[in-house]
């Protein structure tokens, strides 16, 4: 049975791999490629159902190619069925094919940059609290995005020394990886990876320390936390204290703010349909995960997400995992400025979803089973911290 499914990811991972340059060298949605792209998700479907002679299948790429083309909400889409994949798929084999598959990626961009078929623009982006000069894009289009993928590809060759070493060669290869790290920073000019890459380090450095019932509570609550910050200072725009802090943010809760007013109150809690083409008519992305799951989504959409991502950090705080918990950790706050695990079509971000995927934990030893969704965020006295 697991076979159906690698069969499955495979194709997923074939059509955003497709996508991704089709993207990135046309810079533009392209028709043909988007019916390639949904044609081969629903060939995906058709694998590891029963219903291969259904009608219905047939609909699905037409479906879903109506919906991105009336700017619905397609993204949530992808992610909820990447998420039904990989969930059943065994965990080396969804880490090595998606490793397989970014590296190529990074292989093929060199080339393409080689032969000038892209360019690696260089050019100074206005807004912000730090000045960084020239930022190259390394062929990716934006130098954030070449940062964030880089980024998701070596968590996911550090994740890849889980299966083969011990504890001291991950921490090794994750200090190795700082150089690298460093390098693409010195190219891209990209703050937060920095930032959030040192995150990452602190928690599978010195777990013993940061991980406290004080800081697994906070971890449970940080997407909440997050938006309900943005979405406070956001109704309370014209606090000068605000003003300030947007000025931190790069204009980041001023934007909030504009798509905000144009939303209904049955917007915000369903999601608007018309967030992708506001976007794509004013040039300005939601560059927060958080924020742009509440607008796409509504907080029923953002609620979904939020179980889902409690029930995973439990599960790793139980187990002790710590490295999937730092990789976790990385991304929540990468969430902060970039749409990071929400863009699967940069596919290494898939590492994120691969990870909330992963619990397999008998319903009994589930860390706060209880039955409240305040008692699963604020009860901790079931977690032991030692070692």
């Amino acid at each position: 049975m697991k076979n159906v499914f690698h069969w499955s990811y495979i194709l997923l991972l074939t059509s955003y791999f497709i996508r991704f340059f089709n993207n990135t060298i046309l810079e533009a949605e392209n028709l043909f490629f988007s019916l390639l792209l949904y044609s081969l998700i629903a060939l995906s479907f058709v694998i590891h159902t029963k219903y291969k002679k259904s009608v219905c299948i047939l609909i699905i790429p037409f479906f879903l190619l109506f919906l991105e083309l009336t700017g619905e909400r397609i993204s949530f889409f992808l992610i909820l069925y990447t998420f039904y994949i990989v969930k059943y798929c065994e965990i080396k084999f969804v880490i090595y094919s998606t490793l397989l598959f970014s590296i190529t990626s990074v292989l093929v961009m060199i080339c393409l940059v080689g032969l000038g078929i892209t360019e690696n623009i260089g050019k100074v982006f206005p807004g912000g609290f730090f000045e960084r000069g020239v930022r190259y894009d390394l062929g990716f289009g934006n130098p954030n995005s070449a940062s964030l993928f880089l980024g998701s590809t070596l968590l996911l060759t550090i994740y890849v020394t889980k299966f083969h070493f011990s504890r001291n060669i991950q921490v090794l290869v994750a200090f190795i990886g700082s150089f690298i790290i460093y390098t693409i920073f010195m190219v891209t000019g990209t703050m937060t990876l920095v930032i959030c890459w040192v995150i990452f380090c602190l928690v599978i450095f010195f777990k013993n320390i940061l991980i406290n019932n004080i800081t697994i509570i906070f971890i449970r609550v940080f997407p909440l936390f997050i938006l309900g910050l943005f979405y406070f200072m956001a109704i309370n725009y014209n606090n000068n204290v605000v003003i300030l802090i947007d000025i931190f943010t790069s204009g980041r809760i001023g934007l909030f703010r504009d798509y905000l007013v144009e939303f209904s109150v049955a917007d915000q809690i369903f999601g608007s349909s018309r967030l992708i083409s506001m976007m794509r008519e004013t040039h300005n992305p939601v560059d927060n995960v958080y924020n742009f799951i509440f607008l796409s989504n509504g907080l029923v959409g953002f609620i979904i997400f939020y179980v889902m991502y409690l029930k995973s950090v439990n599960h790793y705080f139980y187990i002790k995992d710590y490295l999937s918990m730092g990789i976790i950790i990385y991304y929540l706050f990468y969430g902060i400025t970039e749409l990071s695990f929400a863009n699967i079509s940069h596919f290494p971000h898939i590492l994120f979803w691969i990870l909330l995927s992963r619990t397999n934990l008998p319903s009994e030893n589930i860390v706060l089973s209880k039955n409240t969704l305040a008692f699963k965020v604020f009860s901790h006295s079931r977690i032991s911290i030692a070692n």
